[in-house]
């Protein structure tokens, strides 16, 4: 006589229809050093996209970064760049508004 399994088989998970993604625009961002002959440790640009702010770190030889747009809150409208020592001391921001908004609904 032989005992039923102790666990149940395996079964796979549940596929699911996805429909592709829209393209996603982006936002080029590029700026120059105050000071040529100090380059900064490293840059934190802040962008705001749908009243949602959020950073990325970038290195001190670098002076672009791309932003993509969100699928639901749009391009970025804000953004915000400042630099920062080794030493954690971070500069003034330098904020522009990008001139793009959340596109309207489609009726």
């Amino acid at each position: 006589m032989t005992n039923p399994p102790a666990t149940k088989p395996f079964y796979p998970l549940t596929i699911w229809d996805t429909k592709p993604t829209p393209w996603l625009a982006s936002e080029k961002i590029t700026w120059k050093p105050a000071d040529a002959k100090q380059q900064p440790f490293v840059y934190v640009v802040y962008y705001q996209i749908n009243n949602n702010w959020s950073y990325q770190i970038v290195p001190g030889d670098v002076n672009e970064l791309t932003v993509r747009d969100d699928s639901t809150g749009g391009p970025a409208t804000r953004v915000s760049v400042s630099a920062v020592s080794r030493i954690g001391n971070e500069s003034r921001r330098t904020t522009i508004l990008t001139g793009y908004g959340k596109p309207g609904k489609v009726k």
